[in-house]
C-alpha cells in the first residue's frame, strides 16, 4: 500500500550531517567518553541565560507544523477514499518528542470520531459502550502511546482497543516510534497496519523555508535573525553557502523532525546584553524591527555510560510520553532510590510542566544516540 504524503516508516532517513559537522560530532563523543565519569550532560558551549530563556519563552511560541498538518489531511483523504480490509488501521508513527501534538490537534479538527487516551492507563474502560460508540464510524485514536504501561494488562488493553477499531469503518492510530517498536515485538500490532508510515523528514532547505513562515508572523514586527559575529540574515540570505550550511547542520542535528529542530533553533537565539537585543522603528507608521542573535548550533550528547537507572527512566518516558514523577518510578524495571526524579529534574534532557515529566525535543536525538549505544530498544525515528 502507498500513501502519497507519507513515506513507510522503515523508509524513513534522516538527513546526513556536512562532512566538517560529522567530524566535529565525532570529537565531541569522544570528549562525553572522557567526561562521563562525573555523570553530567555535556554540551558545546554556554547556553543562554535562564531569564534570556524565560523572556524568549514569552515572545516566541512552538508553532504547528502546518507542513504534516497538510500530509496527514492528504493520508486521511487517499486512505478513507480506497477500500481497507476490516480490521486494518492506517497507523502514523511520530517521534516520542512532539510538544506541538500535531497530530492529536489535528484528529480534534478532522470531523471524525476522536478517541482521547483514557485519564488512568490501568483504570478500567467500558469496552462495550466505547465498541458501540465507534461502530461503522470514521475514528481517530491519537496518541496510542498513553493507553498502557509496560506490563501483562497493559498489553491486553491494546489489544481490547484493536479489536474495538476492528468494528470501525475505518481507523486512524498516532503512535510515537519507541510504544509502536515495543507493540509490534510484544502483540505484533504492525499486522494490522499496513505501512506504518510517517512524515518525511525535512531537509536542510524546507527547514529554512518553515522556520521563516513561522517567524515572521508578527504583521506589526519586522525580524531579523542574525548569527553572531556576523550581518548574514539567516532567513533571507538564503544562497549564502554559510546559512545554506547551518541549515543542514540543523537537519541533520534534528534527525528531520520539524518539533525537534524548532527547539534546536529556539536554543541558539540570544537577546541577553551579551549580545544584544535591538528594537527599533523609522517614523510613527513605520514597521518595529527587531533583531534576534543566532549562536552556533551546540550539540548535548548522553553518555553511553550515564546511570543505567537514568537511562530506564529516559527510555520509559519515550515509550510512554508524559509522566508523572510518581507513575514513572512505579513503571521502573527496579525500585529507583530517592534521588530519580531530581536527577531528570536536574538535567538538560527532561523537563517538567504541570507535574509531567517530559523528554525535552531538543535533547531527543542525544538520548535516542545514547540508548542506542547502551543496547536498548529504541524507535525507527
Amino acid at each position: 500500500m502507498e500513501i502519497v504524503s507519507l513515506i513507510p516508516l522503515d523508509q524513513y532517513e534522516a538527513p546526513s550531517l556536512p562532512t566538517q559537522e560529522r567530524m566535529q560530532a565525532l570529537v565531541a563523543k569522544l570528549k562525553a567518553m572522557f567526561l562521563a565519569r562525573n555523570n553530567t550532560d555535556v554540551i558545546a558551549n554556554e547556553r543562554a541565560s535562564l531569564e534570556s530563556l524565560q523572556r524568549l519563552d514569552e515572545m516566541i511560541q512552538e508553532p504547528e507544523c502546518e507542513p504534516q498538518v497538510g500530509e496527514l489531511d492528504e493520508a486521511a483523504e487517499q486512505w478513507l477514499a480506497r477500500p481497507a480490509a476490516r480490521g486494518t488501521v492506517l497507523a502514523v508513527i511520530t517521534p516520542p518528542c512532539d510538544q506541538s501534538d500535531s497530530f492529536l490537534n489535528w484528529a480534534r479538527g478532522s470531523g471524525h470520531l476522536c478517541i482521547a487516551p483514557p485519564v488512568s492507563r490501568s483504570g478500567p474502560v467500558d469496552w462495550a459502550r466505547l465498541k458501540t460508540s465507534t461502530s461503522d464510524k470514521i475514528v481517530i485514536v491519537p496518541q496510542l502511546e498513553q493507553w498502557f504501561l509496560r506490563s501483562a494488562e497493559g498489553l491486553d488493553r491494546i489489544r481490547k482497543l484493536m479489536a474495538v477499531l476492528g468494528s470501525a469503518r475505518h481507523a486512524i492510530v498516532g503512535c510515537n516510534s519507541f510504544a509502536w517498536a515495543y507493540l509490534a515485538k510484544a502483540i505484533r500490532i504492525d499486522l494490522i497496519a499496513p505501512g506504518p508510515f510517517t512524515f518525511k523528514p525535512m531537509d536542510g532547505e524546507r527547514l529554512a523555508t518553515w522556520l521563516a513562515q513561522v517567524s515572521q508572523s508578527d504583521p506589526v514586527t519586522e525580524t531579523t535573525f542574525r548569527l553572531i559575529g556576523s550581518e548574514t540574515a539567516l532567513l533571507r540570505d538564503r544562497t549564502n553557502p554559510g546559512v545554506q550550511k547551518f541549515f543542514a547542520t540543523l537537519a541533520g542535528r534534528s534527525l528531520g523532525i520539524p518539533s525537534v529542530a524548532w527547539h534546536m533553533w529556539r536554543e541558539t537565539l540570544r537577546i541577553d546584553g551579551a549580545y544584544g537585543m535591538t528594537t527599533g522603528s523609522q517614523g510613527a507608521h513605520s514597521q518595529q524591527r527587531a533583531n534576534y542573535w543566532v549562536a552556533s548550533l551546540e550539540e548535548l550528547i548522553l553518555p553511553g555510560t550515564y546511570p543505567r537507572e537514568l537511562l530506564f527512566a529516559l527510555h520509559t518516558l519515550c515509550l510512554h510520553g508524559g509522566m508523572r514523577g510518581a507513575d514513572l518510578a512505579d513503571n521502573m524495571p527496579e525500585t529507583p532510590g530517592a534521588a530519580l526524579i531530581p536527577a531528570l529534574r536536574g538535567s538538560q534532557f527532561v523537563q517538567e510542566v504541570e507535574g509531567i515529566l517530559r523528554i525535552r525535543p531538543e535533547a531527543y536525538p542525544a538520548i535516542r544516540n545514547g540508548l542506542r549505544s547502551s543496547g536498548f530498544p529504541i524507535g525507527a525515528i
